[in-house]
């Protein structure tokens, strides 16, 4: 049968039309599928939960070794579990770093993995839900709860998801991993002391921060050749002969450094041989409690109070905001003056003119501005030694942290860092708590997100329309 003119100019145009819509078909799908292998996602929530900060950016772009994360859980089931989906997306962001490689293993499929992995001694150590971060043969455990930040519910005393600290916890891994030398943090355990076990949130702060945290005796143990620093906090007896004998030695041998947290003690401990120690670094700690106006204070007529006067730049808490540093029953520092070369003092943080000094002993009162944290160097030979002093501890606590933000946990690794000076030492990065009441984005997001919706969405439909009805027109 001979088809007419008409029936073939419809046949030729309908056929093309066909084509048309097939291709752009094809094209949407080839586009979605390579959009979908590119890190297009946008982060839009109000304190952009979901992105990294430059330190890290700059950590991965400057690694020249493979460092492998692993996630101890299967993918899939972890996208839709509370716990591991915010993970994944931070998991995403660091995947796409041609240094950095994500597995996911699921523990249940893979049983021998971890023995294979980390070793009989350590196996047991591991849970499902947790993150291995290795470079070589360098090992850093991060477990699945150190990845939030929580808070305490005093009305329930439970502890409440509050944000999120998995950045803080795969680069400080990956600098852990990457690095040849771990500084190591000695903490002091002849005197009475606190742990680091009793200040969790800023144990894991200087964990992140590539030290390694070991515990010391110096009535028993000689001061390591790794030791970084020696810490003490909340001594409640004082400093031995011995012990003072070996931290001078230790001085004068290499620069030793030191960070004291000296509590106020309604029995008003002596600290002789402490302040023996301290006037190498020309200050001493003061036999009392310190109180501030009602300007400053938490609670009227109480000892704990907000931070009052920052130290200047170039120092250790240089830059630093007031905001979550707080002091409570806090003894006071005394600056000595001295003629030397080889010692120096200066006040970090500073209370109010009306504060109050108490001396434990005889109860007598001072008014005026009191220093209740301190920076020094001592140099023996040609080794400078450096020491933090502060009269409190309590601004450690996961309580504090919880309560007026981590200024304590930030204190500590800005004066870590600058008494040891690495080219892997960084600033603190913060958890990122969550913010439900709003959702901004950027202007440059919103002109994007304005152009696809507004622009290239209804152009590409009027296009397509336009040349169906071209083809079609004369039919």
């Amino acid at each position: 049968m001979k088809l007419s003119e008409k029936t073939k100019r419809k046949l030729k145009y309908g056929t093309s039309s066909i084509i048309v819509i097939i291709a752009v078909i094809v094209i949407v799908v080839l586009v979605n599928l390579l959009l979908e292998q590119l890190p297009l996602t946008a982060d839009i929530t109000a304190e952009s939960l979901y992105s990294i900060t430059d330190q890290t950016k700059e950590c991965l772009d400057g690694l020249d070794k493979d460092v492998t994360i692993y996630a101890l859980f299967d993918k899939t089931k972890g996208e839709t579990t509370t716990g591991y989906a915010e993970v994944i997306k931070y998991l995403d962001i660091y995947d796409n770093y041609s240094h950095v490689d994500v597995e996911y293993v699921d523990l249940d499929k893979n049983p021998s993995f971890l023995l294979d992995t980390v070793g009989e001694e350590m196996v047991n150590d591991y849970s499902a839900g947790d993150y291995i971060v290795k470079c070589g043969e360098r090992i850093k455990h991060i477990v699945s709860t150190d990845m939030y930040e929580t808070e305490l519910d005093t009305s329930t005393y439970q502890y409440n998801t509050k944000g999120i600290n998995a950045e803080a916890c795969l680069t400080g891994g990956i600098i852990y991993v990457m690095s040849d030398e771990i500084p190591v943090v000695y903490v002091s355990t002849g005197f009475g002391e606190d742990t680091l076990d009793s200040f969790p949130k800023v144990k894991l702060n200087i964990q992140n921060n590539n030290f390694e945290i070991k515990n010391i005796n110096l009535n028993k143990d000689d001061v390591p050749d790794d030791a970084a620093v020696i810490m003490f906090i909340n001594p409640s007896s004082d400093l031995s002969s011995v012990a003072l004998g070996k931290l001078k030695t230790w001085f004068i041998k290499t620069n030793g450094n030191v960070m004291a947290f000296m509590d106020y003690t309604q029995a008003g401990t002596e600290y002789t041989n402490f302040n023996s120690l301290f006037e190498l670094f020309s200050m001493r700690i003061n036999n009392d409690v310190v109180t501030e106006t009602d300007d400053f204070a938490l609670l009227p007529n109480h000892r704990g109070f907000a931070a009052v006067t920052l130290s200047p730049d170039d120092s250790p808490l240089e830059g630093l905001s007031q905001k979550g540093i707080y002091f409570n029953d806090t003894r006071s520092i005394e600056l000595l003056s001295t003629t030397n070369s080889y010692s120096t003092s200066t006040a970090l943080v500073k209370t109010s003119e009306k504060s109050t000094s108490t001396l434990i002993k005889t109860g007598e009162e001072r008014t005026g501005a009191f220093t209740i944290a301190a920076s020094g160097s001592y140099q023996a030979g040609t080794e400078v030694s450096k020491l933090f002093l502060t009269g409190s501890s309590d601004n450690l606590t996961d309580e504090a942290i919880t309560t007026y933000g981590n200024g304590g946990g930030a204190i500590v690794i800005r004066a870590l860092n600058w008494m040891y000076a690495s080219e892997n030492a960084g600033d603190l990065i913060p958890a990122k708590e969550y913010n439900t009441d709003v959702i901004s984005i950027t202007q440059s997001q919103a002109i994007t997100i304005m152009v696809v919706l507004m622009g290239v969405i209804p152009v590409a439909v009027v296009a397509v329309g336009l040349i169906v009805w071209l083809k079609r027109r004369h039919l």
